[in-house]
């Protein structure tokens, strides 16, 4: 699911500073990598 889509996370929050968007961003991506990393492994 995409919440920002392609609008910034700054100004989805709207109370974000800069950085704290771009830790947001990086958390999400992580666990983005964490769910796509799980589905690839083999079920057994």
């Amino acid at each position: 699911m995409r919440i920002a889509g392609k609008r910034s996370w700054t100004e989805v929050a709207g109370f974000l500073s800069e950085s704290e968007a771009d830790e947001l961003e990086s958390l999400v991506r992580e666990g983005r990598n964490r769910s796509v990393d799980k589905r690839d492994r083999p079920s057994g």
